[in-house]
């Protein structure tokens, strides 16, 4: 994991703190690895906290860490699938050509899985933006530009900085139609200041970003298409020039804190048991999701699938041997939790059922 001590940092130190500026060097590139440790908060806090010479402040009490996730590693493009290199590592396309690629979990929309997906990010003097997507879509290697690039932040990022991107994606697929993305991002640098965390300070820029997007497919073979809004999107992202990810990130979905991350500032933190890799390493797809919500497990075998409404109450539970997915379709729309039980170790997630 790359770490950054820039000198401004080191000439500012003694005369207390100040605004930092966000640059190219301070985000990801190809050949980091980026490390995050999940978190929860364990009372309400105050999103709209926010300004100028601010401090933020959030100790043990009000935050506690949760297990370490796996690295997410920036792949050069050469690196990922040479089916995917054509579109994103072509110099006579400036707007797409890419400088590294993140490897997706597996995913699926009404009835379409992605595998073996990849989004590509272009990491500028100028701009910092997700550029397209590789996927194998029904089994079919594909990929695609956003039309207008995906933009996360414009760089120089500093106090105040503000911008908007609209992005549509759209893949053709033979034998079913195509499916599409239409997503709309606005951000706002709303903050700086001193972020206070499990005892350590960091010189931070908050960013807030808010995501509006649908999914839209249609079916060559029945002439039908359908149009499937997302539910709002809104991340809060405290910045440093010392960690390529955001020290404290909190992710809202329809207005309910769905994810809660942050640095990995301390290697081992005293009171933090890690999960066993069979209960652990397991991810739930789609979230939010409809119909289905499917489960890939590490270990495939002897697991035990409960899900919980946002008062505690039982509604589903499940054994399954192997990955799979659980019929959700009949539950109301609302916030979930799945507890998953495997060798006597014990795993909880969120998800939103539309």
């Amino acid at each position: 994991m790359r770490k950054i001590l820039p000198l401004i940092f080191i000439a500012t130190a003694n005369i207390g703190f100040s605004q930092i500026t966000i640059t190219t060097n301070h985000l990801p590139n190809a050949g980091d690895t980026m490390v995050t440790r999940n978190a929860l908060f364990t009372e309400d806090i105050d999103l709209d906290d926010t300004g100028a010479n601010h401090t933020w402040s959030y100790g043990f009490e009000e935050l506690e860490p949760l297990n370490l996730n796996p690295g997410i590693i920036c792949y050069d493009v050469d690196e990922t699938p040479i089916v995917y290199q054509f579109m994103f590592n072509n110099p006579f396309d400036a707007a797409h050509n890419s400088d590294f690629g993140i490897g997706v979990q597996q995913a699926g929309v009404a009835g379409i899985s992605f595998e073996n997906a990849y989004m590509y990010y272009q990491n500028s003097s100028t701009k910092y933006t997700v550029t397209g997507m590789g996927a194998g879509i029904n089994g079919l290697p594909l990929a695609a530009h956003m039309n207008a690039p995906d933009l996360i932040y414009r760089l120089p990022l500093t106090y105040q900085s503000a911008d908007s991107s609209h992005s549509i994606m759209t893949f053709d697929v033979p034998q079913l139609g195509y499916y599409g993305l239409d997503q709309k991002r606005n951000y706002v640098c709303d903050g700086w200041g001193t972020l206070n965390i499990w005892g350590e300070s960091f010189d931070v820029l908050r960013v807030k970003s808010i995501v509006n997007a649908s999914d839209s497919i249609f079916t060559s073979l029945i002439n039908l298409g359908i149009r499937l809004p997302r539910p709002e999107t809104i991340t809060y992202e405290w910045i440093s020039t010392e960690y390529i990810v955001p020290i404290l990130k909190i992710t809202t979905t329809a207005g309910i804190v769905t994810q809660v991350q942050v640095a990995d500032i301390y290697q081992d933190i005293t009171g933090v048991s890690e999960m066993p890799a069979d209960a652990s390493e397991w991810v739930l797809y789609p979230n939010p999701a409809n119909n289905i919500l499917y489960f890939d497990f590490k270990r495939t075998s002897n697991i035990s699938v409960e899900i919980t409404d946002g008062l505690g109450k039982l509604v589903k539970s499940e054994r399954l041997s192997s990955n799979a997915g659980v019929d959700i379709s009949s539950l109301p729309a609302g916030l979930y939790q799945v507890r998953v039980d495997s060798m006597g170790t014990r795993n909880t997630k969120s998800f939103i059922k539309l």
